[in-house]
């Protein structure tokens, strides 16, 4: 197990269209990554539906295979909608996760999912 501040992570970005683009989810992980002093290990893009079911995703699931295969302890994301659009989907991968024992963070929100699932703000949430 890595320390505090060296956490092997991957990142996972995800569009709709293939008009999109994630570089801004990507590069802002990146960034987030660099300042907490996580060691990215490898980066999954897609550009498909979030409505799509996780096994018609192929980056979703070479993500899950990858953290199956190396150790990986966080995941990072934009937002909980890039993971999927449904709550089901949604809860699948989140299960998936668990059951590796690897976190989720998502970045918009500034939320940790630790590594039992138990919701961890990070930072306080802006007023609107």
């Amino acid at each position: 197990m890595s320390t505090s501040n060296n956490f092997r992570v991957v990142i996972f970005s995800r569009v709709s269209t293939q008009a999109q683009d994630y570089q801004r989810q990507t590069d802002e992980l990146l960034e987030y990554a660099s300042k907490m002093g996580y060691k990215v290990e490898q980066i999954f893009e897609e550009k498909i539906s979030g409505a799509k079911k996780n096994e018609e995703r192929k980056e979703l699931m070479a993500m899950m295979e990858y953290i199956e295969n190396n150790k990986i302890e966080k995941v990072l994301t934009w937002e909980l909608s890039r993971i999927g659009r449904d709550a089901i989907s949604v809860l699948q991968v989140i299960e998936l996760l668990n059951e590796a024992k690897v976190s989720l963070f998502i970045k918009n929100y500034k939320i940790l999912y630790n590594k039992c699932f138990k919701i961890i703000l990070i930072h306080s949430i802006r007023r609107q």
